[in-house]
């Protein structure tokens, strides 16, 4: 199941190394929960399978994937013809976006029991959903995001944030403006900097604060690098 940013941030990576510059030649349902969009470039044809079940948030590229006969729905049919330029991770959340060379994305939200998959246009207008959404069509998109691993993140507004929360534990702290960061990458931070994780944030020196950031953006560097 794909759960932590850092896996999706690393697949959007792959698949735009696959998919970018293809052609988007039908999108459709035959599955519950599960959208299918092929595309074709070179001559060659694959599909990108999403997954939107509560339990099972997967995406995979498979070749040749076989439309059944019957049962199917066609989805998202703005986006047929559509060429995509890039796939990436939104920097907020676990939101995989596939931009067409007109400005349209489909937005593949990977949120365990409320996963969903978005069509907006160049405007970020909602245009369809794939499962039932509580937006109306036709309105500015608007999804409540976490904040993802921070990417390019300052020591001065990395101190602002966890001042706010001083009277928290280090581990809390951290998990509290970094959730996506998950709790296993947290303890990693906290090991790097020698800094006990059940200490209070306002009784770390600045020597400490320093260290719990660049231990922070270590890791950061490493989660980045593509193996």
């Amino acid at each position: 199941m794909l759960s932590h940013y850092c896996t999706l941030f690393h697949l959007a990576k792959e698949l735009n190394d696959q998919i970018h510059s293809s052609t988007i030649i039908e999108i459709f349902t035959q599955e519950r929960n599960e959208l299918i969009i092929t595309f074709t470039q070179g001559g060659k044809e694959s599909s990108l399978i999403i997954s939107c079940e509560a339990k099972h948030n997967y995406i995979f590229i498979k070749e040749k994937f076989l439309r059944a006969k019957k049962n199917t729905v066609n989805v998202f049919n703005e986006m047929i013809g559509e060429s995509v330029t890039k796939v990436f991770l939104d920097e907020a959340d676990r939101v995989l976006v596939l931009e067409s060379l007109s400005g349209k994305k489909i937005l593949c939200a990977m949120f365990g029991s409320n996963a969903n998959c978005f069509l907006v246009d160049n405007n970020e207008i909602l245009v369809s959903t794939f499962k039932k959404f509580e937006l109306e069509v036709g309105k500015k998109f608007f999804i409540e995001k976490k904040t993802g691993i921070p990417l390019h993140i300052t020591y001065d507004s990395f101190l602002v944030q966890l001042a706010e929360l001083g009277g928290e534990t280090v581990f809390i702290a951290l998990k509290k403006i970094l959730p996506s960061l998950g709790s296993m990458l947290v303890k990693e931070v906290c090991f790097r900097s020698e800094i006990n994780e059940a200490q209070l944030f306002k009784q770390l020196s600045e020597s400490q604060k320093q260290s719990l950031y660049f231990s922070l953006k270590e890791i950061v560097g490493e989660l980045q690098q593509k193996k």
